[in-house]
């Protein structure tokens, strides 16, 4: 965009149009077309950083209603799997093996992994949820520095 303070004359046969931080020329009988704003190209929108937004809350969401769920069918499953493997090695070895597996409490180290699992699963959800939107609100800003430390000519 040009600022009102504008000049204009004629160089050479081109016409020129001047503002306060850009000049341009164009060829006499040229068209008058304003470039497109460097700006809208460097930076996102704002709209899309809100979607952004949007979807990475829903996605976390997603995952933060579904840690409960999960974490029962996991220790369902898992815990079924090692009752299963005491009652395997009965079979197999006899009930010393059985009384064995059952000193090692094998069913036990599993459930409290579980069970620290069950605990960290959601704090961990919403510290990745709010890092997320960390970085989502200082992207337009940091991609607009990184563009002109990039196109910033060297001397």
């Amino acid at each position: 965009m040009y600022a009102a303070n504008t000049t204009k004359g004629t160089i050479n046969g081109s016409r020129w149009e001047e503002s306060r931080s850009v000049a341009r020329l164009e060829p006499s009988g040229g068209t008058n077309q304003q470039p497109k704003s460097s700006e809208n190209r460097q930076i996102p929108d704002l709209g899309r950083v809100f979607a952004l937004v949007i979807g990475w809350t829903a996605l976390c969401l997603l995952g933060y209603l579904a840690a409960d769920p999960l974490i029962a069918w996991l220790k369902v499953a898992v815990l079924g799997v090692v009752d299963s493997g005491q009652g395997l090695a009965e079979a197999v070895g006899g009930k010393v093996a059985g009384e064995t597996v059952q000193l090692l409490k094998s069913n036990g180290i599993a459930g409290q992994a579980l069970g620290l699992a069950e605990m960290i699963a959601k704090p961990a959800i919403l510290a990745v949820w709010f890092l997320g939107i960390v970085v989502l609100a200082v992207l337009p800003a940091g991609l607009s520095f990184a563009l002109r430390v990039i196109r910033r000519p060297f001397r």
